[in-house]
């Protein structure tokens, strides 16, 4: 484990720029690793029960997301706030912060859960679940719903070690939780005969398991930010500040969810399963070589909030440009490893040698326009840092809303374009996204968002 005295001098002194980044995103790429593994194993076995089971869960994917997408916003808001605390030197508003966002975190939880599991039924019926479906995702979706509390306490807890430079901490519950579930769904799915029910519930129990750990670390970890009961006690002060970040990065993440459902719906609409399947196994194959440049996102918000805390602009502006460098080459050294095996891949997941070629030409035209997928996620690191959640609205909406969606749109019925528009789309947005986002940086404020008034009140 790194000291919390050499956590700082990576974020604010460590002139090894590039290492420092490498440091702490290792952590974070085992983790998303892992749980891009569970969910193929998870898709596997809820697989083997039969037609319609994996449809089952499928469908419950955006109205769970949509509700997480809370969780998320108040991570975002958390890590911003706590991070420039700390990189200012006001360790004690910072523990004010996370117990006000442990606080957030629990009654929004609470009510997510309560909520989901009320208004589950009618969403269902609203997404045209039917029969068999209808009843095994409402057992999963309800089963899940009990999830909310964890997820958020987790988030929480996150946040606050991230805030502070700790990476490892939190992959380590991760990992415990997510080889738990992996131990747990074939159990629970096949011994125990439960079915699709039985996934909900592995990763029901595994989150559950690890909240304690959580809840233990932040009151009583022998290093970084840790939390007295004081510090949970209602602040009128601190919760706003942090529910004006955290409602706009959780409306970008729900309107992203809901723009991808959509989408979804155009694709198979109007070209059928074939060219979905295509679509969504070059999805996944996608997914799995940005892991490393989404990890470096998620710690370039670290470096960006101490140093503009620590009113260090031009180090936090020289640490993007130089995380730019960094993961343009990790986009290059994924796109090297799939380029050539993109066919093989697609032979693995799919049987129709029509959805095989197109499977083969998206991944071509993904990873070619990875580097700009990469710069897209550095500019959200940085907005999240800053605590920019206008700038982080504008880009997630525009790219999918206003970019991505009537471009299919335009290339179906005005151009009557074959399934190529959904590529041509795809790749044009991304380019686009990337140029909005360096304008919207140009325009940036790295003045700090904490206020002086709460650092005397809590000094």
């Amino acid at each position: 484990m790194i000291s919390d005295a050499r956590k700082q001098h990576i974020l604010l002194k460590d002139k090894r720029i590039y290492k420092g980044l490498l440091v702490l995103a290792l952590p974070l790429m085992l983790s998303n690793l892992l749980k891009s593994i569970h969910d193929i194993v998870d898709m596997y076995f809820v697989g083997g029960l039969g037609e319609g089971s994996i449809s089952s869960i499928s469908i419950t994917w955006s109205m769970i997301f949509i509700f997480l997408s809370f969780s998320f916003g108040l991570s975002a808001a958390g890590m911003a706030i706590i991070s420039q605390y700390l990189g200012s030197g006001n360790i004690r508003t910072a523990k004010k912060t996370t117990g006000q966002l442990l606080l957030i975190s629990i009654v929004i939880g609470v009510l997510s859960n309560a909520i989901l599991y009320i208004v589950s039924p009618y969403l269902l019926e609203l997404s045209g679940a039917t029969g068999y479906v209808y009843e095994n995702a409402l057992k999963y979706v309800r089963i899940r719903s009990f999830e909310m509390l964890p997820i958020f306490v987790f988030s929480a807890y996150h946040a606050n070690r991230q805030a502070g430079g700790d990476t490892v901490s939190p992959v380590i519950l991760t990992v415990i939780a997510i080889v738990l579930n992996i131990i747990l769904s074939p159990t629970l799915i096949i011994v125990f005969d439960m079915g699709v029910a039985g996934a909900g519930l592995a990763t029901l129990i595994a989150n559950i398991v690890i909240m304690p750990f959580a809840i233990h670390y932040l009151f009583n970890a022998k290093d970084g930010v840790t939390i007295g009961l004081n510090d949970v006690k209602p602040d009128k002060e601190i919760i706003p500040d942090i529910l004006k970040i955290a409602i706009p990065n959780s409306f970008a993440q729900s309107v992203t969810a809901i723009g991808f459902t959509v989408m979804n719906a155009m694709i198979l609409s109007n070209y059928g399963a074939v060219v979905y399947d295509a679509f969504g196994i070059g999805n996944r194959v996608n997914s799995l070589t940005l892991l490393p440049i989404i990890a470096v996102g998620q710690v370039l918000s670290t470096f960006i909030g101490q140093n503009v805390g620590a009113r260090n602009v031009d180090r936090a502006k020289e640490i993007f440009r130089k995380s730019i460098i960094f993961t343009i080459g990790l986009s290059l050294l994924g796109a090297l490893i799939v380029i050539p095996f993109r066919e093989q891949i697609a032979r693995i997941f799919l049987e129709s040698e029509r959805s095989i070629s197109l499977a083969r030409t998206y991944m071509l035209y993904l990873t070619l326009t990875l580097p700009f997928f990469a710069i897209f996620q550095l500019q959200f690191g940085v907005f999240r840092g800053l605590g920019n959640a206008k700038y982080v609205v504008i880009l997630s909406i525009t790219r999918l809303w206003g970019l991505r969606i009537p471009m299919i749109l335009v290339f179906v019925y005005l151009f009557n374009m074959s399934e190529n528009s959904v590529w041509h789309a795809m790749w044009i947005s991304n380019i686009l996204a990337v140029a909005i986002g360096l304008l919207l940086y140009r325009r940036c404020s790295f003045e700090p968002i904490i206020r002086e008034e709460l650092v005397e009140q809590f000094t």
